[in-house]
């Protein structure tokens, strides 16, 4: 085991380890202190441990130095101000520049490349230059520093005798690279100064190597998923130490959703129906995810952008649904007001709506944020913006009033301090506006990782290859060594040469250098880390691509096929094993119940239900019998279905003033009729589209496009052959279909009066897109509604003796249609009348057994899953909610959901 050693020499200090990465510094600590306790020792002498970099500023700091170390983020701050102030690149993201050239500054000062030396033939390169004098020019006047500039430092310190009273020995323990020459530089002051520096190597190990081939990605998680859990059970069972299990991946943030899926469903046990206590994870990673991604720092952010007077719905509803703002009785009511919200479709919703929907204490906790938003400063220091956030957060509740577990509690913790550090800036920033601050407050969140210390034993480490290979474990797993991923890709930065940095040993900027480097860490791998090593290639990657192992790790011919358990073998295996239970049976069929009289009684079934059935019978099932709804997604500008509304409202104030097809010829002739339509705008559109929510402009905008929608409306209407009369406008419909009882609402009856008599005519308005008459063939209702009204609710709702056709209205800017099926025409304007009642009255027939058959299907239970849905079907989303069974017949039209 690589660590720190007692020295033979009780008079003479132990030697200074020093490590490469700062993980295997806490590695070697920990495992100092279990192997003296294990000795039986009750007290002994902390480990001298510690990384290279804490290492560095630790003996900077201690020469009491005048210069200020800046933060990662007060280096950013620089780097974006040097590039917004250069102006002669217009940049889609600064902010991303900003990292990437704070990145190759690291590298130049790292490599101690002078820039001077090299010519700048690009554009990137002379704009780096540009930016980097800026930040120079920054640092040496305000006396700051960056974590690049420290090793320099340093350097100067031992050379000069500066740097206090130096070890006489240093261990230097995981380097299995090439230092960089300031690294070096340093390494070398120190041997000048007397300082025996003596390179850890790591035992050898004489490792069983397995090599396995999994049939894809997903098999490969389950498979590692497995082995984790067979490693882990002895130690459950006898209570020992739990061995180190160490996964090495490529690409650890590639894989981390489906990894940790497999190992949750594989390590942590199945809570019991009583059981709140969430279930503790054994493993951990070496780089946590960003802060911001925590649930209760996930809605800091949304509530601290919540405006006075434009908020985006969607940003509305990230803060009533959020669980760290209400306590379980408010979430009902702020998910109630949610979905009121939704509903009305607004674009933009200021802050003053919350204040008066709702119960009297949340309406107080906005009226609150309300003040303090209006009271805000247009500019302030970094410092003055934390605490006015703080006193947001602190009205609003965050975070909340319900106890927090370890993981929320810590992860509070951090966003505090991290709010408290966004006045570290105040000298970089300066005097900025709420947006800025919160942008430099949402960066520190996002760049600061968040792993949560646990008070349990967590035995199994995932991390990246170069970090594995420093280590040491028990069983080491080398997932995804495929040669897709392996070497890992190069990053050279785009503003520095590929000559200089090649010059200066960079290994990002030659391939062969940086080959030679991962075969160096694939041999540490397999030679230094553990007894038992298991390799793992996935053949086919998800997208069902051909993978092929990487060469890194010997011939292809070495590796054998393994395999995985499916999900519900994983699952299974999983349950506690009780001698008394039930198996677990594996149904080939798993029926859905017909409904029943007491369900029926609380379905709302319209017509839609008839569209989702026929598209198909699962879309019937989820919607209306499991009551999956999606949520309304906020659109750009104004909601569509808030459009239609308006346009139904108008259409039905105005038929109800005209009333029949000779007043609407004689307003046309007399002028009138354009004013008509202005009065009933006028009457609906502050009931529909409220000034507050909408704004003037896009009121306006609206306005003349619905006026102009009408009055070609009323003019293609006006265009019909036969004499009309408008009998029913938006009448209430309850009729029963083979026993299912429905709900209906039709837009508008017309009596016609024909060459053969009086006719009666269903007419649908359409706002949207689309309205085809091509759906109403009965063999496939892709548009059931109107057949639906036909066959069953006009004569309940509008009490006309019978129906003789069927319409869409169709009002599209620039080409309104009438599409429609009658006993009478085939068009209702520019074609010859035609008696075809017979076939008029077949075609109802056929309608009603088809919505018969629909009826009785949907009430019997049927919820099969048609193999062929629309790529933009309205019901897509419920896709991920069905199975097809595997077995289902390739010419069949439905699978088992």
């Amino acid at each position: 085991m690589i660590g720190p050693q007692e020295s033979p020499d009780p008079d003479r200090p132990a030697p200074l380890v020093l490590t490469a990465t700062e993980r295997l510094a806490r590695e070697l600590r920990e495992a100092h202190n279990l192997q003296r306790a294990d000795a039986g020792v009750r007290v002994w002498e902390a480990p001298r441990v510690q990384s290279w970099s804490r290492w560095l500023i630790d003996t900077w700091t201690a020469s009491w130095p005048d210069a200020q170390l800046l933060s990662a983020t007060q280096e950013l701050v620089l780097w974006r101000s040097a590039i917004e102030r250069d102006g002669t690149l217009a940049l889609l993201a600064p902010l991303s520049a900003a990292r990437e050239a704070r990145r190759a500054d690291q590298l130049l000062r790292r490599h101690r490349i002078d820039l001077n030396a090299w010519p700048a033939w690009q554009d990137e390169h002379q704009a780096f230059r540009r930016w980097r004098a800026q930040v120079t020019r920054q640092l040496s006047e305000h006396h700051w520093l960056t974590s690049a500039d420290i090793a320099g430092e340093v350097c100067a310190l031992i050379e000069s005798g500066r740097a206090g009273t130096l070890p006489a020995r240093i261990e230097l323990a995981g380097f299995i690279e090439r230092p960089g020459a300031a690294e070096q530089a340093v390494l070398d002051a120190l041997r000048a100064r007397g300082v025996e520096l003596q390179p850890l190597a790591p035992p050898a190990v004489s490792a069983q190597v397995h090599r396995h081939r999994l049939p894809d990605e997903a098999a490969q998680w389950r498979w590692v998923a497995q082995q984790l859990q067979l490693a882990l059970q002895p130690c459950v069972q006898t209570g020992q130490r739990p061995p180190r299990l160490l996964l090495a991946l490529p690409d650890p943030d590639a894989a981390r959703e489906p990894l940790e899926a497999a190992l949750r469903d594989a390590l942590l046990p199945t809570p019991g129906d009583d059981d709140d206590t969430p279930a503790l994870p054994p493993w951990r990673w070496a780089r946590g995810r960003p802060l911001a991604e925590q649930p209760l720092v996930d809605s800091l952010l949304a509530a601290l952008q919540l405006q006075a007077e434009r908020n985006a719905p969607a940003l509305v509803s990230r803060v009533l649904l959020s669980g760290a703002l209400w306590s379980q009785a408010q979430r009902a009511q702020t998910s109630a007001i949610d979905a009121r919200l939704r509903d009305a479709g607004r674009p933009q919703i200021p802050l003053e709506r919350l204040t008066q929907l709702g119960p009297q204490d949340l309406r107080e906790r906005f009226a609150s944020l309300l003040a303090l938003l209006q009271a805000a400063p247009s500019r302030a220091l970094p410092s003055a913006w934390s605490q006015h956030f703080s006193q947001r957060l602190s009205v609003l509740g965050w975070p909340g009033v319900e106890a927090l577990d370890s993981q929320s509690y810590q992860a509070v913790r951090a966003a505090r301090g991290l709010l408290d550090r966004l006045g570290t800036l105040d000298a970089q920033l300066g005097r900025v506006p709420e947006t800025t601050a919160r942008e430099w407050l949402g960066e520190l969140l996002r760049a600061t990782d968040f792993e949560p210390r646990a008070d349990h034993e967590q035995p199994i480490f995932i991390t990246r290859l170069d970090e594995a290979a420093t280590l040491q474990a028990d069983l080491l797993f080398v997932l995804d060594a495929t040669s897709q991923r392996l070497p890992p890709q190069r990053r050279a930065s785009p503003f520095l040469s590929l000559e200089a940095l090649r010059a200066a040993g960079a290994p990002e900027a030659d391939p062969v250098a940086w080959l030679a480097r991962t075969r160096t860490q694939v041999q540490a791998l397999l030679q230094h880390v553990a007894p038992q090593v298991h390799l793992s290639a996935p053949r086919l990657d998800a997208r069902g691509a051909e993978l092929l192992v990487s060469p890194l790790f010997g011939d292809a011919q070495a590796w054998a096929d393994a395999s995985a358990p499916d999900a519900l073998s994983a699952l299974e295996a999983s349950l506690p094993q009780d001698p008394a239970a039930r198996p677990l049976q594996r149904l080939d069929a798993d029926p859905v119940p017909p409904v029943a009289a007491d369900e029926q009684a609380g379905l709302r079934a319209d017509a839609a239900l008839f569209k989702a059935w026929f598209e198909s019978p699962f879309f019937a099932f989820a919607k209306y019998r499991l009551g999956v709804e999606s949520l309304p997604e906020p659109a750009a500008g104004m909601d569509a279905r808030v459009q239609g509304n308006l346009v139904h409202a108008a259409l039905e104030a105005l038929w109800e003033q005209i009333g029949d097809s000779r007043n609407l010829a004689a307003m046309r002739d007399a002028g009138t009729l354009d004013a008509r339509i202005d009065a009933v705008l006028d009457a609906e559109i502050p009931r529909l589209l409220p000034a507050a929510d909408y704004g003037a402009a896009l009121i306006r905008l609206e306005r003349e496009r619905v006026r102009h929608l009408l009055q070609q409306w009323l003019a293609h209407e006006t265009r019909r052959r036969d004499p009309f009369h408008v009998r029913a406008i938006e009448p209430n419909a309850r009729p029963t279909v083979a026993g299912l009882r429905l709900r209906l609402r039709l837009d508008r009856v017309d009596e016609v009066q024909t060459p053969y008599g009086a006719r009666w005519l269903v007419i649908d308005y359409k706002t949207g897109r689309h309205a085809e008459p091509r759906g109403w063939k009965a063999e496939r209702l892709e548009e059931p509604q109107l057949p639906l009204y036909a066959s069953y609710a006009a004569t309940l709702a509008a009490g006309v003796p019978q129906v003789d056709g069927i319409c869409f209205g169709h009002l599209k800017d620039g080409h309104p249609a009438l599409a429609a099926q009658t006993s009478w025409r085939k068009k209702l304007i520019n074609d010859p009348p035609a008696d075809t009642d017979g076939e008029w009255q077949a075609k109802l027939g056929q309608w009603r057994v088809a919505l018969e058959a629909a009826a009785q299907g949907f009430l019997a239970g049927e919820a099969g899953l048609a193999q062929r849905v629309k790529p933009r079907s309205h019901y897509a989303d419920l896709l991920p909610l069905a199975a097809q069974g595997e077995d289902d017949d390739a010419d069949g039209d439905e699978g088992d959901a």
